[in-house]
């Protein structure tokens, strides 16, 4: 649709250039990929094609350490699922801040699922989250305890 409009606005009016218009959004890096595939489809040499660049695209989605932290600030707010925590080690600087191996990740991976863990640290936390007090069942304190109890 921008596109279309774009061209519309620019057959309307002649002496408004591809220069003259900037497109501003909340975050360019979830609009990339759908910007790419319309306006980067058009050949050069076609009429319809609009000049454009990408301005702002930072790091953040691309590198890892970044994208960790991004995950780290959310964890006050988050449900502790496994899934969030376990991604966390994916990221190698991480591993190697807690001293996790990435040959040791799957014996992780099979400890927390062999102990229940599913989400929420405690029933307190999931207390907080609006359920019912003394849920702890599939908690991390539930699991841990059951992994050090046997």
């Amino acid at each position: 649709i921008l596109h279309d409009q774009l061209l519309a606005r620019f057959n309307a009016d002649p002496s408004l250039k591809p220069r003259d218009v900037i497109v501003m959004v909340p975050d360019i890096n979830a609009y990339a990929p759908h910007i790419e595939a319309v306006f980067g489809q058009v050949p050069r040499d076609d009429q319809r094609f609009i000049p454009y660049t990408l301005a702002d695209q930072g790091q953040r989605g691309r590198e890892p350490l970044l994208i960790a932290l991004e995950h780290l600030l959310k964890l006050p707010d988050s449900r502790f699922a496994v899934s969030e925590i376990l991604d966390l080690l994916d990221v190698p600087a991480l591993r190697r801040r807690f001293g996790v191996d990435e040959a040791d990740l799957a014996t992780l991976h099979r400890w927390i699922e062999g102990a229940g863990v599913r989400w929420g640290l405690d029933a307190a936390q999931r207390e907080r989250l609006g359920l019912p007090a003394g849920l702890e069942g599939n908690s991390w304190r539930f699991g841990l305890r059951r992994m050090l109890l046997g």
